[in-house]
């Protein structure tokens, strides 16, 4: 009723003003997706005092509203500002916990919005570093995100992405359990074994003005 959802010219639109998703009506595995969003600039509620976020949601299984009463239990592609690219493990280790993250990291980094919890600390994706299990609500960031990052308004660019109001590019590349982010033509995170590796994709409305348009599915061989 909001009109959280729209689409004009082929550009979909998402107000963020309510917290869901656009979801697809089937599953899908072993695919690249490309997808082009900028963020608008509008943010709501607690979102007015973090950095512009969404993001796609892939490998999503069980019901609708599973996780946090708003999104299916999945994986997820971050879309925010200074670390599009990080992988979030979207579920909950009591009910789902089946769902996994292994990826390989070389460094933590402390985020100050979560100081309590097992959030605090986050691994840092790096190619053959050590392996690291993760499940429940936990991060994966991209290899060259800013130590000194933090999820407010003031959260810098990463290194390749354009600012608020112009085009990034977000691809994802799923092979057998294997995923790659890819961001702006750059590989920035990777995760060696991600469990489930099927799923329905999530479009996120997370609190923030965005804008979604070419987005292409290719399946792979």
């Amino acid at each position: 009723p909001k009109g959280v959802f729209s689409v004009t010219n082929g550009v979909i639109r998402v107000t963020g003003e309510e917290w869901g998703a656009l979801v697809t009506e089937e599953e899908f595995s072993d695919y690249r997706l490309d997808v082009e969003y900028r963020f608008t600039g509008t943010r709501f509620g607690d979102k007015a005092k973090k950095a512009l976020d969404s993001g796609i949601l892939f490998h999503s299984v069980g019901p609708d509203g599973a996780f946090y009463d708003t999104w299916l239990y999945s994986h997820e592609y971050n879309l925010i500002t200074g670390a599009s690219g990080d992988i979030w493990t979207v579920g909950d280790t009591n009910a789902r916990p089946d769902m996994v993250v292994v990826g390989e990291t070389g460094g933590t980094l402390t985020d100050v919005s979560m100081p309590e919890g097992p959030y605090r600390r986050h691994a840092i994706w790096k190619e053959g570093g050590k392996r690291i299990e993760l499940r429940g609500n936990r991060r994966l960031c991209r290899f060259d995100i800013d130590p000194g990052w933090t999820d407010t308004p003031q959260a810098p660019l990463a290194v390749n992405e354009r600012p608020t109001g112009e085009w990034n590019t977000a691809t994802l590349v799923c092979r057998g359990e294997t995923v790659t982010c890819i961001f702006n033509g750059k590989v920035v995170n990777k995760a060696v074994r991600v469990v489930p590796s099927r799923g329905k994709i999530q479009l996120q409305s997370e609190g923030c003005g965005v804008e979604f348009r070419r987005v292409t599915l290719t399946s792979l061989p």
